[in-house]
């Protein structure tokens, strides 16, 4: 998978985070798409489809992991700290640990 569509995203960001504007659905999908590492992508589609999300792993971390470490069921959350992680393992388990206090 290579793209995701923006539209499509925006909506099912609206959908999860119920009161949210259009326009700033709109601008949060821009942002978090950007930040979504691609190899992340058929995870993301799943999320937005509503379809049960695989546990991705990247290196010692895995979605399932950081859901736990969050006490969180938020997948989309999850994807974007382990997107986070690929980019900079360090930092990004600094990121995740942070999150959880």
């Amino acid at each position: 998978m290579d793209t995701i569509n923006l539209s499509d995203f925006a909506r099912a960001i609206e959908r999860q985070y119920q009161g949210m504007t259009s326009a700033v659905a709109e601008g949060y999908a821009r942002i978090w798409l950007q930040e979504t590492d691609p190899s992340l992508y058929p995870a993301l589609q799943c999320w937005i489809e509503g379809k049960p999300v695989p546990n991705e792993t990247r290196g010692k971390m895995s979605l399932y992991d950081i859901k736990n470490i969050l006490y969180s069921d938020d997948e989309l959350n999850a994807i974007l700290l382990l997107s986070g992680y690929i980019r900079d393992p360090e930092a990004g388990m600094v990121n995740i640990m942070l999150r959880r206090v």
